[in-house]
């Protein structure tokens, strides 16, 4: 595999002793265990391991696809998709699914790798074919429906006795210091999710901000305070300005070359809020408009109602500060609305082009 990638001939000497059978043991306070034979593999926790995996695994994709069949490889995980027309039956998806587990198996028979059974799983994913399965991408669960709803569950299940042990120790911090535990403590669960959670429906994202919204209560405050004083925002508008701002990394050319392409920038600008303005796709939905209204594409067409003032931010961080800033103001003025900032349209056009950036 590396001479066909264009590995030079001297390089390959080396590279062909480095992966030769070696030895290695075993530590554990002071104890050594019996030398094991390390053969046939990319040693794990070295320099090169990644690189000459990656040589190794990464054509996997291209040698099995066929039309409109994709493949996305990450490390050793694979992941196959392809589009229906939504009459088609199931059996018929179903078939082309196995085609193409039978080529992934037979390139790895040829190339001596085994897939692990237990982590094989087909889906169908869309709302009309609903089968209940749930699956891992990257760590995140998703729904065949793309509810979220398991995952929603899942994070609450594992977020809210943090919440109450927290509580538990008030007695012993200040205000600032029980903030700070549950930011740390809570807000990671939530927000390494974000990009799925943003699919589920009202009612299930606004679980997420009931669970925290009890937490200054029980404190003896309310979640206007917690904001303005110790910057404790509800999930829903911490949600809102981090698509924001990861739709901004990508009008600064600072993300994967891969969004870059499959987020341009629109042709025509003659009915546009400022001068970066992205495609949003709008005008092509036809059905499922429930689906694009809790899609990216959405966050895309929130974002391209920015005042240029704020599209102008030379980093993602003054970009969100700036929006923060802006959520503050409306909570110190008692406007009800600012819980729900930077979540519509109607919202950006009607809040912050009033507001100096």
């Amino acid at each position: 595999r590396l001479a066909e990638c264009g590995i030079p001939s001297q390089y390959l000497d080396f590279l062909n002793a480095y992966l030769l059978s070696r030895q290695g043991v075993v530590l554990v306070e002071g104890k050594q265990s019996d030398p094991i034979i390390l053969t046939d593999m990319v040693f794990q926790g070295t320099v090169l391991g990644p690189c000459l995996w990656n040589s190794f695994f990464g054509n996997i994709g291209s040698s099995i696809i066929e039309g409109r069949q994709e493949a996305q490889v990450f490390a050793d995980d694979l992941k196959y998709t392809s589009t229906f027309p939504v009459e088609t039956s199931e059996h018929i998806d179903f078939n082309e699914f196995k085609d193409i587990q039978e080529r992934a198996h037979q390139w790895g028979h040829h190339h001596r790798v085994t897939f692990d059974p237990s982590k094989e799983s087909f889906h169908i994913i869309h709302p009309l074919y609903d089968d209940e399965s749930v699956f891992r991408l990257l760590g995140t669960m998703i729904d065949s429906a793309l509810t979220m709803k398991p995952l929603i569950d899942t994070l609450l299940a594992k977020t809210r006795p943090k919440s109450r042990a927290i509580l538990r120790m008030k007695h012993l911090y200040d205000l600032n210091s029980l903030f700070e535990q549950f930011k740390m403590h809570v807000w990671s669960h939530f927000e390494y999710h974000n990009g799925a959670i943003i699919m589920a429906k009202n009612a299930d994202r606004e679980r997420i901000d009931k669970m925290q919204r009890g937490f200054p209560y029980q404190l003896g405050s309310n979640d206007t305070a917690a904001f303005v004083d110790f910057n404790f925002a509800p999930p829903s508008l911490r949600r809102a300005i981090a698509i924001l701002g990861f739709i901004h990394k990508r009008v600064q050319g600072t993300c994967h070359p891969a969004l870059v392409k499959d987020l341009p920038f629109v042709s025509d600008r003659s009915y546009t809020f400022h001068s970066k303005t992205l495609e949003s796709n709008f005008n092509q939905v036809r059905t499922y408009r429930g689906l694009y209204n809790t899609s990216l594409w959405s966050s895309i067409l929130i974002y391209n109602r920015l005042p240029q003032g704020l599209i102008d931010q030379a980093t993602v961080k003054n970009f969100q500060s700036k929006l923060t800033h802006i959520a503050k103001v409306k909570a110190q003025g008692n406007d009800p609305t600012w819980r729900q900032a930077f979540q519509s349209c109607e919202d950006v056009l009607r809040h912050c082009h009033n507001i100096a950036i």
